[in-house]
């Protein structure tokens, strides 16, 4: 057991910490579990993927923000560590809407090489990372049960939501502008608490025992989720094996969800669902 851990986790329940054990904490810590409903979801998603589909024959709001998704998606592809992969998937959307002359799943899979099913799949896959461009961390994936879960998703989708910031056009309808908005501010929670957490850590590192043991984890989901590094870089440069990359994940995230979960306690009534834009 590591009782440094330990000893801090129980620190903090006990109020011998007071960072980040208020209401406002509280409220960040939700935000990490909120997502959209399926049904909003799937509906949020065709209005994403009508704007592409409608680029070449519309202007105004619409072409505007689908122009800077589009832009977002390449500056967030090119972060990633399968580069080949993501320059493909971004440019099998391009091909299919963004160009003069619109090209079918079927001429596009022949002009990129690929079949017309990887083509589907990988303009699929862009859509979906385009609604997180979008909407923010309530629009990735399914609901997730518990806070490792969330901590899980909202790092994989970090690089996604951190690039969103730089889209400033609003959506042509008025009613998802604004569930647009109460998400991006679940968003900008969520991003917050995570930092935190960070923070914590970063505090627990310095008064542990075996500090340089602690802090390879963290610096290890940093590299991977932040910066966009691979699983095979992060083991050269510190000279383990992935299957020790995967178990400093595991630690990590785990250790996150629980600063996490402590903060979700302050302020917060049991069993209270957070709102739509809370």
């Amino acid at each position: 057991m590591d009782y440094d851990w330990k000893y801090f986790t129980e620190d903090i329940k006990a109020g011998s910490s007071v960072m980040y054990r208020n209401r406002a904490g509280g409220l960040a810590a939700k935000s990490v579990l909120y997502r959209m409903e399926a049904e909003k979801r799937n509906h949020a998603a065709k209005l994403v993927r009508g704007m592409l589909a409608d680029y070449r024959k519309q202007c105004g709001d619409g072409n505007m923000l689908a122009g800077e998704l589009v832009k977002a998606h390449a500056e967030y592809c090119r972060l990633l560590p399968d580069g080949e992969t993501a320059k493909r998937r971004h440019n099998c959307l391009v091909y299919r809407y963004m160009m003069k002359t619109a090209l079918h799943n079927r001429a596009v899979a022949v002009k990129m090489g690929v079949s017309k099913d990887t083509v589907q799949n990988d303009i699929r896959m862009a859509v979906n990372e385009m609604l997180v461009l979008c909407f923010g961390l309530p629009a990735a994936g399914n609901s997730p049960g518990t806070y490792q879960d969330g901590v899980k998703e909202l790092l994989l989708n970090y690089l996604l939501v951190s690039r969103a910031g730089n889209i400033r056009n609003a959506m042509p309808w008025e009613t998802w502008q604004k569930e647009r908005e109460k998400c991006r501010i679940v968003t900008a929670r969520a991003v917050r608490c995570l930092e935190n957490s960070v923070k914590l850590y970063e505090r627990f590192i310095a008064g542990s025992t075996y500090p340089d043991m602690q802090q390879r984890p963290l610096e290890t989901v940093k590299e991977l989720y932040m910066k966009g590094s691979s699983i095979a870089a992060v083991a050269a440069d510190w000279n383990v094996s992935k299957e020790t990359v995967y178990a400093d994940i595991k630690k990590m995230t785990g250790r996150l969800a629980e600063l996490v979960e402590i903060m979700a306690v302050e302020g917060q009534k049991p069993g209270r669902k957070l709102k739509d834009g809370e």
